[in-house]
């Protein structure tokens, strides 16, 4: 009997650390965090440009800090990098300052409940939109994980799907409205060697390339272009501003 009780003890410890680990949120604005989206060609099996979003140092906007990110663009002409904004989380809520403008727009949002609506960002084409509905909450199998998923609609767009901690399935500035043509997918969403997400059902033409966020960076200027090493001023280098002279 005694074994018997203590073998229901140790199933119900089990369990409810299962539960717990498939419960524990996983913040999208995580340092070391890197996605991989795939520009996809021919069969839309395979991508031959690639882009890697991740983030390289912290900057003071509002009073707030956010995390600069950077996106890599890789293809067989080259690699270039560019400032794709900043970012801060708070409470479950991502916001953003795209690069042409000063303001926070939230482009995620993962603490509500079907049938909320939520008054979100479009990042992807740097508007401000009306409400969408939370339509489903469910889970995702993918890398030995069950992931946390939201669905959500608008009247008369498709239904649009965030992974929770990955973000859309498109790629992270994707966040809402999937446009006619649009042919990127989030081929991978890691944090160093921990892959919280891959789609294996896409090649990779580009093989050579690494997604290590130390090996994307490269001296630029405080808008996030490319710095010439011959010029004079203040760099972003390593996440931390330099004087060039």
């Amino acid at each position: 009997m005694k074994r018997v009780c203590l073998l229901c003890l140790s199933l119900l410890s089990v369990l409810c650390g299962m539960a717990q680990t498939e419960n524990t949120y996983r913040p999208f604005v995580e340092e070391g965090k890197v996605w991989k989206v795939g520009q996809l060609t021919g069969d839309w099996s395979t991508a031959y440009v690639l882009y890697y979003y991740y983030f390289e140092g912290d900057t003071l906007i509002g009073g707030e800090t956010y995390k600069r990110w950077m996106c890599c663009e890789e293809s067989r002409n080259g690699r270039t990098v560019s400032y794709a904004g900043a970012l801060r989380e708070e409470g479950k809520r991502v916001f953003a300052v795209p690069p042409t403008q000063e303001k926070a727009e939230v482009i995620y949002d993962f603490t509500s409940s079907p049938g909320a609506s939520l008054h979100l960002f479009d990042y992807l084409f740097g508007v401000g939109t009306g409400d969408y509905t939370l339509t489903n909450v469910a889970t995702l199998e993918n890398q030995g994980r069950r992931l946390r998923t939201l669905t959500i609609r608008r009247e008369g767009q498709d239904e649009h799907l965030w992974v929770e901690g990955v973000g859309a399935l498109n790629g992270p500035v994707c966040n809402l409205y999937l446009p006619v043509g649009y042919n990127r997918v989030l081929m991978r969403c890691s944090v160093g060697d921990n892959v919280l997400y891959e789609d294996g059902g896409i090649a990779d033409a580009l093989p050579r390339l690494s997604a290590s966020p130390a090996s994307l960076a490269r001296p630029c200027d405080l808008s996030g272009r490319p710095w010439a090493s011959s010029r004079r001023g203040i760099a972003v280098s390593g996440g931390r501003k330099v004087l060039s002279r």
